[in-house]
């Protein structure tokens, strides 16, 4: 087999270089560039755009957004403003408030208003705080409270599962 004149047979530095291409491109292009390749400058131009071009098509896939719902709630516009939102039409006879209660499935208030009765003021719910791992529970001026101690609201369950502590004296669930 004879050599055409210009073109030399691959020696086994260049075929180190192109494995190193195929299996670590990085390493590759850098012993590309170096003085000791001694490929003409546009084979090395080429093999890194096409290395290049390979990447970008790996990396950023040409995809279609996603079709939008069709049905349910437009928007019609976004801005820093409130836009104006469009869905299904109000059933006729029925003021816009009646319409979004019976769309959300909950019962609509009934057209007398109820007599307004004396109400007890509702108790203030009364925060206590419990250690991890801890088997008391603490006021938030107790020492044995830290920045990190979660709190919680008392509660049947919490004074189940847990003592009062006996330095600060939180009070107890009823």
């Amino acid at each position: 087999m004879q050599i055409k004149p210009g073109k030399r047979k691959l020696s086994s530095a260049d075929w180190f270089l192109i494995r190193w291409l195929v299996f670590c491109f990085p390493i590759g292009l850098m012993m590309l560039w170096r003085r000791r390749c001694r490929w003409p400058k546009g084979r090395k131009i080429a093999i890194t755009v096409g290395i290049g071009a390979v990447l970008a098509l790996i990396i950023l896939p040409q995809t279609a957004p996603p079709d939008p719902v069709i049905g349910g709630i437009r928007v019609v516009s976004i801005g820093s403003h409130m836009g104006e939102v469009m869905g299904p039409e109000k059933p006729e006879g029925l003021t816009a408030e009646r319409a979004l209660i019976i769309r959300a499935g909950a019962q609509p208030p009934s057209p007398t208003p109820e007599p307004e009765q004396a109400q007890a003021p509702t108790p203030e719910p009364v925060i206590v705080y419990i250690n991890d791992g801890g088997k008391y529970y603490h006021l938030k001026s107790c020492r044995y409270v830290y920045n990190h101690t979660p709190s919680f609201e008392l509660s049947a369950r919490i004074a189940s599962l847990f003592d009062p502590c006996d330095v600060c004296n939180p009070p107890v669930f009823q």
